[in-house]
């Protein structure tokens, strides 16, 4: 489960760190909107690397992305602010379920096999 979901994280992630890169922007960002992605795809990552492992063992960073990404100790802040906390849980919880969802049916669909 978690190898193809972190799969689709790291792709949607990498999108929104270059996004001019991949044409979802047109000409150039400001340094505030580079900034504010930067933010925005670190936490996103994280909350999918959350979901994706164990509650006591979070998947770690790539490395080839650590200057394009805050670590997790620099959005610490964030992540510990008490209304960010609740919606990441929220956001966390709905991630496991639908990622064992999806599982079930490719596993219904295609087999078991397909994951290993």
């Amino acid at each position: 489960m978690e190898t193809h979901f972190l799969t689709n994280i790291f792709g949607n992630t990498i999108k929104l760190v270059k996004p001019i890169k991949y044409r979802l922007v047109l000409g150039q960002i400001t340094s505030s909107q580079s900034t504010s992605l930067k933010v925005f795809s670190s936490v996103l990552l994280y909350l999918g690397r959350r979901a994706a492992g164990t509650k006591s063992q979070l998947i770690a960073l790539p490395n080839e992305w650590k200057l394009s990404l805050y670590t997790d100790a620099d959005i610490q802040s964030i992540i510990e602010n008490s209304q960010i906390k609740s919606i990441m849980n929220t956001c966390e919880h709905s991630l496991r379920i639908w990622c064992k969802e999806y599982v079930r049916r490719i596993d219904e669909s295609y087999g078991k096999e397909l994951r290993k």
